[in-house]
């Protein structure tokens, strides 16, 4: 009997393995709440996280992995790249603060030594939080059920993985083009070396300069925009794994309300209605203060690609300058965006959510003081006033994107007219 429950349990940590070398986002797709019996339970049954997004947060110092026991080889893997990251933002804050006293470039190396701030204490805050982030994610439906959705989202664990290739191959693809235009147009590319490397006249052939600024400048590109794009990737799948759970709920409450029994069905859907808003309050927990900061980060630097963007027009002589700014603004700008509309779209979730818990028939309950005790509860349900907020300060609301878009352009009005 041992030997066949070990085996049992041989087998089942294969096939997980195997699900998890093909599915990369599995993770994404196991998190729903699993119907059985027609009831809202979830069991826990996987720890794992998907390797592509949060692997490639190694370089932030960020643990998501609950193992017991790490091998002395990943932990040197770990701090080896923690520390190189740390380095890389040691270098580029420091180019910059070499140019801002030198060259006196002012509020364009002002947002970005910000931005290089906000980033530091988001690597912080993420290591603070990494426990309550991990929290969030020990549900998970049963391997059957996670087979099925995983066969219904692959379009959509397709396109997180394309996000995320995107989002790590930008800068080498941008410094690669870069490049490529320094050498058609014939461009003196030497004061871009002179900036990335702290001030210093490298006095090599031309044929070796093209791929040593390649190399320094996708290093800059890297520590500058990956770390917190991949961020803003991470919280965008952890909130919209809880939007769908919700939508989940949801659709599980308009399947109760057809039973005979109301009573039952009231108390089920009571239960869910606690254990979202649960999820929800430990989602704002988690993610309220790395939320706050990736915000400030890529508000800061939107502010510096802007500033970059109109110096580099006026001048009209570093087209490689300006296809690198571009590249970084239109990366930036499509992940504050999906961040900002998918943090929204939880708290969207859960009014519609409440209108349907509000929704629930209660007319046939007995005795009457259960009845009244389920409309108090609808009532309180009704004035909830949960949402997802940036440490307390900034509620993350749909609105909050025009917001972005109108102080970014009265920041671009003012620069123009002053400049």
């Amino acid at each position: 009997m041992i030997c066949f429950q070990e085996s049992t349990k041989a087998f089942k940590e294969s096939n997980r393995k195997r699900n998890k070398k093909h599915h990369r986002c599995i993770w994404l797709s196991c998190h729903f709440p699993a119907r059985k019996s027609n009831e809202f339970i979830t069991t826990s049954n996987d720890y794992e996280s998907p390797d592509l997004v949060f692997d490639i947060l190694w370089f932030m110092g960020v643990n998501f992995r609950m193992k017991s026991m790490k091998t002395y080889c990943e932990k040197i893997v770990r701090n080896f790249v923690c520390f190189f990251y740390l380095l890389g933002l040691s270098y580029s804050f420091s180019i910059r603060m070499r140019s801002f006293i030198v060259e006196d470039k002012g509020a364009m190396i002002i947002t970005e030594m910000i931005a290089f701030l906000c980033c530091i204490i988001l690597w912080i805050s993420l290591n603070m939080q990494r426990h309550k982030i991990i929290a969030i994610n020990e549900t998970t439906t049963s391997d059957q059920m996670c087979t099925s959705i995983i066969k219904r989202n692959s379009k959509r664990q397709r396109w997180i993985n394309l996000i995320s290739l995107m989002t790590i191959g930008s800068p080498i693809f941008t410094s690669a083009l870069s490049m490529f235009i320094s050498k058609a147009t014939k461009e003196d590319i030497n004061k871009h070396l002179t900036f990335l490397s702290f001030g210093f006249q490298l006095n090599i052939g031309t044929y070796y300069k093209y791929p040593i600024l390649f190399v320094l400048r996708s290093c800059d590109l890297y520590i500058c925009f990956v770390s917190s794009q991949m961020t803003c990737l991470l919280l965008s799948i952890l909130s919209y794994n809880v939007h769908i759970r919700i939508k989940e709920t949801e659709m599980q409450f308009e399947t109760n309300i057809k039973e005979m029994n109301v009573l039952y069905s009231s108390s089920k859907a009571l239960k869910s209605y606690k254990r979202m808003q649960k999820i929800i309050l430990n989602l704002e927990n988690a993610i309220s203060l790395p939320l706050f900061y990736v915000i400030a980060f890529l508000l800061c630097e939107l502010f510096a690609l802007m500033s970059n963007i109109i110096h580099l027009v006026r001048i009209s002589n570093g087209s490689s300058s300006l296809c690198v700014v571009v590249s970084a603004t239109l990366t930036t700008g499509f992940h504050a965006v999906m961040l900002i509309f998918r943090v929204a779209s939880v708290e969207e979730s859960y009014h519609s959510l409440i209108r349907t818990f509000v929704n629930l028939p209660d007319d046939n309950l007995n005795p009457p003081y259960v009845k009244e005790l389920l409309q108090m509860m609808k009532l309180l349900a009704y004035h909830d006033q949960l949402h997802l907020t940036a440490w307390g300060m900034i509620p993350i609301r749909r609105g909050f994107f025009l917001t972005v878009v109108g102080t970014l352009a009265t920041y671009g009005v003012l620069l123009v007219q002053f400049t």
